[in-house]
């Protein structure tokens, strides 16, 4: 292929025009910092390419596609590099965090050297993951307790719509809370600076835990101070971001500014904010041994025989919260789409 990697961009435009847009919004984004070689194997095509498929917008994914394949087969060294170890390995990559369009959604619009490495990286996904859910099941069979935290969603955008922001009122010393609502998760963790984490229940949540019986359990009344009206948990949360993004790109513009709903506050009931007794231990961070690429996070308390269990943090870290494997178990149960759990074995 009589082509350079400083006309690929040209030679893509000619075969799929409606790329244009996308070259044009980051030739703006970059600046002086605009390369043709970045943008084809860089996550910024990729993602594109990736949300065209969720859209079913595949009109130009056999030109596309078809170039791919050229610059496999004709191309030097780099050009090969740069359509396989660049983007398609970045395609595969993004596409591995969400569960639409799926891989077979680009397969079947590869030439035959595309569709064999795309296979390889297939089955290398595959092979890790098996090798994760190994690792992750020794683990828990090793678990002592488990390290209670929040679900991850849309990054820094869906942090603010789960968590809210949080501050102490300088008297009482109760939680001041604005958030987004009506709903709110049955648990979730405001950050207060410069303490920490804290853990906020809902009245229904409350019930539950006390039901359970997971230990001595205390709750405190929390101020909503302002409750802004964003039905977000509605929205795609397989998606990359959320389907409402502020003008501004600051994730705080969800809640900053913005005016309270009365009837958002009292649809939204009560909240608490949830103190676990502290039991005498220590966690240590532990470098996973794991060889999958998606390491777990594993810690280990000491000393190795303790009162474990229930719901409890460590006496010296209330910002933390450990759970024994029936509690864990009720969480999953009742809050599984909103929290996470990393494995905590025990130092004999």
């Amino acid at each position: 292929m009589a082509i350079s990697i400083t006309q690929i961009i040209p030679e893509l435009l000619k075969e799929c025009p409606e790329l244009q847009p996308q070259w044009d919004e980051y030739s703006a984004c970059m600046k002086e910092r605009a390369s043709d070689a970045d943008f084809f194997s860089g996550a910024w095509l990729c993602l594109r390419i990736q949300n065209f498929g969720a859209k079913g917008d595949t009109n130009f994914f056999a030109p596309f596609f078809g170039f791919l394949e050229r610059l496999i087969t004709e191309g030097d060294d780099e050009l090969k590099a740069l359509a396989t170890e660049g983007f398609l390995k970045g395609l595969h990559k993004s596409n591995s965090f969400s569960i639409k369009p799926g891989p077979e959604a680009f397969a079947v619009w590869m030439g035959p050297k595309a569709t064999q490495y795309w296979q390889q990286l297939c089955e290398a996904k595959a092979a890790d993951d098996r090798l994760k859910d190994a690792e992750e099941e020794d683990a828990r069979l090793h678990s002592v307790v488990f390290r209670l935290r929040p679900a991850r969603l849309w990054g820094d955008y869906g942090s603010i719509l789960m968590t809210g922001l949080a501050s102490r009122d300088k008297e009482s010393g109760n939680l001041i809370l604005d958030r987004a609502g009506p709903f709110a998760p049955p648990i979730f963790f405001p950050t207060v600076f410069p303490s920490g984490r804290c853990a906020v229940i809902t009245q229904s949540f409350r019930e539950l835990l006390e039901d359970a019986g997971l230990g001595q359990l205390a709750f405190r009344s929390i101020i909503k101070h302002n409750i802004i009206d964003i039905p977000w948990h509605t929205w795609d949360r397989l998606a990359k971001f959320p389907s409402v993004i502020p003008e501004s790109g600051e994730p705080e513009e969800f809640i900053l500014d913005r005016e309270n709903s009365d009837e958002a506050s009292q649809e939204m009931g009560e909240l608490w904010e949830l103190q676990t007794p502290g039991i005498p231990c220590e966690i240590a961070r532990e470098e996973s041994e794991g060889s999958s690429s998606s390491s777990l996070k594993r810690f280990v308390v000491k000393p190795a025989s303790g009162n474990y269990q229930g719901l409890f943090s460590p006496i010296k870290n209330p910002h933390m919260w450990l759970v024994d494997e029936p509690a864990r178990l009720l969480f999953e149960q009742h809050a599984g789409e909103w929290v996470q759990f990393d494995y905590v074995s025990a130092v004999h």
